[in-house]
């Protein structure tokens, strides 16, 4: 593509331009791809230098040019710097890399989906993209997910990613998208994804909201940063046309549907006026419910455990139906058929004696309060929750999170997670301060081998924090370990 045509319809408010080589017009210029990483930079390709968070994107312009970028994007300070040395290079200063960033993917890497979807909030995200993607296939619609698990489709298959990818990879996955006739699409949208603009030049229909709790905050640094990270999905990225779907049992609820004004609502949950959850009775394989969808009452067995994974299915709902009406029908039968994420409230086990062994992703404290609270009503004798604190992490949240064990938990064992570089002594005792009674265990395998063997008949334990995750990070070093490999060999152990 021409360079003329890459940078056309851009706005002066996001982008300067200078060229050193004045011999050089925009249309004699021939980009062949984007990039921002300089390891992927190939002849003829733009390379525009991004300064990270973890890493510095200018650090790495010489390693472009040496590899064939014909055109630099970058600040006005690095042109200086570099411009008098490679004046064979056309160098674009740019306000606003980010911006320029999606605007030039999205051009570039032409054609999307009809109907794009993306769901934010602290806890869910991933189940309910997985969800709508499920609902979709099960109704006979062409579709793909994108986040946390990566790409899930039927139609295509890429590598694990981001669960917010930059915007070159998203416009480029989304172009192959449409090219394999794929129609329906819904994606995780990362406070962090959101406010970096990875997720600029998404022609998005369909906002989703599940909830939020402190998390990221050594990234905001306040709540009010947050959330608002996350309500820019809806009153910035979303265009007035599009519907928002809303969690209506959450605090900032009212607040939301304010600022989403004129777009469409759709609501959820037990005080929703759309999508009503009347009624929830646990079973031993899950959950009969009572449903009213936009006026019509529904009857279902949903086969997974916890209400939170109701609140994430009902959200999934409502995307679905926002994206085609006339599907109401089936998209409610859908959900009794579907399938639980590997590690979020997944039954890894039954001891010889009847106790059940679940592991669990939540990390955060309102998370961990949903968890306790969903498993409660499956409790016929006692709930047991092993449990640590990530290192490298906001440690504000580690005595909440020892405060909700404490009073939601009958047995809590502290033990490590992924401590990386911090001390793993000092993260379990900042727990221990508000859970004074657990038991603390540092090897997690042995912790996790200690907690199976003491539940006694119709226990319940969830192991939390770490999900399907297969490594333990210490002092930089990832370690094989898995959860679920654990229980099954404590397990294997008593019979």
């Amino acid at each position: 593509m021409q360079l003329d045509k890459l940078l056309k319809n851009l706005k002066y408010s996001e982008s300067l331009y200078a060229w050193p080589s004045a011999e050089r017009d925009l249309n004699e210029i021939t980009v062949n791809g984007i990039c921002i990483d300089s390891r992927d930079v190939q002849p003829g390709y733009l390379f525009i230098a991004i300064p990270g968070v973890k890493d510095d994107g200018t650090k790495y312009i010489s390693e472009a040019i040496k590899k064939g970028a014909d055109v630099i994007a970058t600040s006005s300070e690095k042109i200086e710097k570099y411009g008098s040395e490679h004046t064979n290079i056309c160098f674009l200063e740019v306000f606003n890399l980010r911006k320029f960033t999606a605007h030039v993917a999205k051009t570039y890497y032409a054609g999307q989906p009809k109907v794009n979807a993306a769901v934010t909030g602290t806890n869910g995200k991933t189940s309910v993209a997985d969800f709508t993607r499920q609902i979709w296939e099960n109704i006979g619609k062409p579709c793909a997910s994108l986040g946390t698990l990566g790409l899930k489709s039927k139609l295509i298959s890429k590598e694990k990613y981001l669960t917010t990818p930059d915007a070159v990879y998203l416009h480029k996955l989304l172009s192959e998208m449409e090219e394999k006739g794929i129609n329906n699409f819904v994606m995780e949208a990362s406070s962090h994804g959101i406010e970096q603009h990875r997720l600029d030049g998404l022609d998005l229909n369909i906002a989703a909201f599940t909830n939020i709790s402190p998390e990221h905050l050594d990234y905001h640094k306040t709540m009010e940063n947050y959330f608002d990270a996350k309500l820019a999905l809806f009153t910035k990225l979303l265009p007035l046309k599009g519907t928002c779907v809303l969690n209506a049992d959450i605090p900032e609820f009212k607040k939301m549907k304010i600022a989403c004004e004129p777009r469409k609502v759709i609501s959820y949950g037990k005080k929703g006026y759309d999508i009503i959850l009347k009624k929830s009775t646990p079973t031993s394989h899950g959950q009969d419910l009572a449903l009213g969808v936009f006026g019509q009452d529904y009857d279902i067995h949903f086969p997974l455990f916890g209400t939170f994974q109701v609140y994430n299915a009902l959200c999934a709902l409502g995307i679905v139906i926002a994206s085609d009406i006339n599907v109401q029908d089936m998209a409610v039968s859908a959900l009794e058929n579907l399938t639980g994420i590997s590690g979020r409230l997944e039954l890894v086990g039954t001891t010889p004696n009847g106790a059940t062994v679940f592991i669990d992703y939540a990390h955060t404290e309102d998370a961990m309060k949903n968890l306790l609270e969903s498993l409660r009503h499956h409790t016929k004798s006692e709930l047991h929750i092993l449990f640590g604190g990530g290192g490298d992490r906001d440690y504000r949240t580690r005595k909440p999170r020892g405060e909700v064990c404490k009073k939601l938990a009958d047995k809590t064992y502290i033990t490590d997670d992924n401590p990386r570089n911090e001390d793993p002594a000092v993260i379990r005792s900042q727990i221990l301060e508000s859970c004074p009674n657990a038991e603390v265990i540092p090897d997690r395998n042995k912790g996790i081998k200690k907690a199976v063997k003491s539940l006694k008949p119709n226990d319940i334990l969830v192991v939390a924090g770490k999900g399907p995750e297969e490594g333990q990070i210490i002092k930089g070093e990832t370690l094989p370990f898995s959860d679920k490999q654990s229980i099954l060999d404590a397990i294997k152990d008593l019979k």
